[in-house]
């Protein structure tokens, strides 16, 4: 949070968690307190705390304040101050001065509830807000605009040195007497404390401010409680192993629960440093060295001393066990419903696991609030301002692997349905990116054909369905996760998507690793080397994922899972469940079998048109480009052709030429020749060197089963050159003009 509101507490910042054990006693004190009294959401904001100020002619207003010594923060910054402190650009200004123009407006309104909560004529307590831009502030992006009022806060005084009074960059601070530390003997050293507050005058307040905050497109929340939606699952996090490497050739690698307690029983270093071979102190008990020890850096051979060494031991253990901890506690809670339906946002970010955090308020943790924010402990790193720290880490840490750049792992296939060897891939590619990476799935149509079992299409529906019950059964992916996303894209193959998503999508600061087996570590490179397919020069990976092979020593294929259910081998088809979501295979079996565990029918049956339509339906470049050749009319595209290719008989995907071309003309553009030329060329050459079968090209079975699936979309316009006879579509093909004409009568609601 910081700013104004200065920092919640971790865990093991609490003065009394001093050991392993007390680490885990605090989280069965947290699973206890949320069973009666919920948590708050954390959220992933910017800190714009403000307060109510009586200017020398007595007029009010609200103004910021961030809490430093300066003059035009304990005055109250205007957004025209705003303007004039920060650089143009910055994202700082346009929020202060929403946020002051929308409660400006409000305060004649609002003065009982002010007066309630004691900020009328006491500029030293304050709103302490999270400001959440639509874009996302920092890593969670919530596609809302929201002004979050977590709590009122009071300053504590504080002096300012005589010397930046006299020049004007000093003020004396307001406010109530700093409490002493009990460990330092000095004053605390925060900026301002949470203070009890008429809740109630705050809702009131909340709900007369979001008539005119609705204006701009703001919701205004004040605390957002949690709900519990299961147990939280601690003995499997504390059963989970932890590798600390000691020297370069000797690890530690024990569960959690035994570095925690036992023998090893960990001390918590808090307040201690930490010495490095070339001469730095970073604490023991901070992300600088938990990142290093996720580095896997020999910690003999950067530090100073054994006692060194056993420090930090003891900090990362700390900090490893307090994010994955934290992350069973989040995956227990819900948002509330309320808020839910406030804000109606996407259904992820329902559920805590997606958010920073859970906010915890009881006195045995302390005067100040507890955050638990499991994962974003470290990814906050991710953050704009998490750049920022990245560079001050990166200097910190002076060796080889210090601080990597983020990793962003690209997988494409039609999963028609999804195997285990699917979930293997997902699982290596998700622990190669780390634990600030992330796994973007672009999940294909499957192919020209719609992939049926007993004449019944699986939809894409059906794909996330089964994704989503491998991810909630796999034990070593928290699921939901914000490290792991699924996009719809056209097509089938990996080919395309990837590199428009590269050329066009990919991030600029992060390494792009590309999914592929081991037969295809090879061809990626040679791909991805050509400048029209990463024109921007992006950092690109390719670790191909080991292969998985079926009982016979074939690679798993989504073909086959399919024809075991055809034939309603039961036995056979959970060789292809993952052993953490066999209790959930009869499920998957007879939703993808209709519904029955039987012997199917000789034959059969054929799926009804109006059915294919549905679950089937083309994207409006290609159907159009399909109609044109159907009919043999001219190309739609009358104003632009493209160049022949040399050797049509290569050419698997030539519709994808006709689309990118109809595309372009949709947005009044002209079309890329060159790139749509290159595309063509590069599916033609994977066509060409391929030995698969048409369907193994199209899914994904062959990147876990070591082969890149080539891009097999539904076909589109011949392009010019090519004969006459080597038409994918012909006038005399009645059953694809009948299903043409069939799908135009179904559009306009004729059928």
């Amino acid at each position: 949070m910081g700013g104004a509101a200065g920092h919640m507490n971790h865990p093991f910042n609490i003065d009394w968690v001093n050991t392993g054990e007390d680490l885990i006693d605090f989280f069965l004190d947290a699973a206890e307190l949320l069973q009666t009294k919920p948590g708050s959401i954390k959220w992933d904001g910017v800190n714009v705390s403000f307060k109510l100020i009586t200017d020398e002619n007595g007029r009010k207003d609200f103004r910021v304040d961030r809490g430093n010594q300066y003059p035009v923060s304990i005055i109250g910054m205007t957004a025209e101050d705003a303007y004039e402190n920060w650089k143009p650009g910055h994202g700082m200004p346009p929020a202060i001065e929403k946020l002051l123009t929308i409660f400006n407006e409000a305060l004649p309104k609002i003065e009982p509830e002010l007066k309630a909560l004691g900020m009328w004529d006491d500029s030293t307590k304050l709103f302490n807000t999270e400001y959440i831009g639509e874009g996302g502030s920092n890593v969670i992006q919530y596609g809302k605009n929201i002004l979050a009022i977590h709590s009122i806060n009071q300053f504590y005084e504080k002096k300012a040195q005589p010397h930046r009074i006299r020049k004007g960059t000093g003020m004396n601070r307001a406010g109530i007497e700093r409490p002493i530390n009990p460990e330092t003997k000095k004053p605390v050293e925060d900026i301002s404390v949470e203070i009890d507050y008429d809740r109630d005058a705050l809702s009131t307040l909340i709900a007369k401010v979001q008539p005119i905050a609705a204006k701009f497109d703001f919701s205004i929340l004040g605390d957002t409680p949690t709900e519990n939606i299961s147990p939280i699952d601690y003995e499997n996090v504390l059963e989970t192993n932890f590798s600390i490497q000691i020297t370069a050739d000797a690890v530690e690698n024990h569960p959690i629960r035994d570095w925690l307690v036992g023998e090893r029983t960990a001390s918590n270093p808090r307040g201690a440093r930490v010495l490095t071979k070339d001469g730095k102190t970073p604490g023991a008990l901070s992300k600088e060295v938990y990142i290093a020890v996720l580095n896997k850096i020999p910690l003999v051979d950067w530090l100073e001393s054994e006692e060194d060494v056993q420090s930090a031991i003891n900090g990362a253990v700390f900090y490893h066990a307090t994010k994955e901890l934290g992350n069973a506690v989040k995956r227990s809670l819900k948002v509330s419903e309320e808020t839910r339906n406030t804000l109606g946002w996407e259904t992820r970010l329902d559920d805590v696991i997606n958010h920073e955090g859970v906010i915890l308020r009881d006195p045995k943790f302390g005067p100040k609030p507890v955050k638990i924010t499991g994962e974003f402990i470290l990814e906050g790193l991710a953050s704009a301002h998490g750049v920022a720290a990245k560079q001050e880490l990166a200097q910190q840490v002076d060796i080889d692997v210090q601080i990597e750049k983020t990793k962003l792992a690209l997988l494409a296939g039609g999963f028609k349905p999804p195997h285990k060897g699917h979930l293997a891939m997902v699982k290596f590619y998700n622990q190669q990116v780390g634990p600030n990476g992330k796994v973007i799935i672009l999940l294909g149509s499957g192919g020209q054909e719609p992939r049926t079992i007993k004449g019944r299409t699986i939809t894409a529906q059906d794909s996330m369905e089964i994704w989503d019950i491998y991810l909630r059964n796999e034990p070593s992916i928290p699921w939901p996760s914000n490290r792991i996303e699924f996009q719809n894209v056209e097509g089938a193959g990996p080919i395309a998507p990837i590199i428009d998503y590269v050329r066009d999508h990919a991030p600029e600061d992060q390494t792009i690793l590309l999914g592929a087996g081991e037969k295809d570590e090879d061809r990626w490179p040679q791909i991805m080397a050509d400048p029209r397919n990463n024109p921007r020069g992006l950092e690109i990976e390719t670790t191909p994922a080991p292969n998985m092979v079926d009982d016979d020593g074939n690679p798993l294929s989504a073909r086959n899972m399919r024809n075991v259910v055809e034939i309603g081998d039961f036995e056979t088809f959970k060789s292809y469940i993952p052993e953490s979501s066999l209790g959930d295979a009869e499920k998957i079996f007879t939703t993808l079998g209709n519904g029955t565990i039987e012997e199917p029918q000789e034959e059969p049956q054929e799926e009804p048109q109006e059915q294919l339509q549905e679950d089937s339906p083309l994207p409006l470049g290609i159907f159009l480009g399909l109609i044109e050749q159907a009919l043999c009319e001219e190309p739609r595209i009358t104003s632009w052709q493209g160049p022949p290719l040399a050797d049509q008989s290569t050419l698997r995907n030539p519709g994808r030429w006709n689309e990118e071309a109809q595309k372009a003309m949709e947005k009044n553009e002209d079309p890329d020749t060159d790139r749509i030329q290159h595309v063509r060329e590069e599916e033609a050459t994977y066509v060409a060197e391929g030995e698969e079968d048409d369907e193994d090209l199209e899914e994904a079975n062959g990147m876990a089963g070591g082969d890149i699936q080539v891009a097999s979309g539904p076909s589109g316009n011949q392009p010019p050159g090519a004969a006459e006879d080597e038409y994918l579509i012909r006038e005399d093909d009645e059953e694809l003009v009948e299903n043409i004409v069939n799908y135009l009568n179904n559009g306009a609601g004729v059928l």
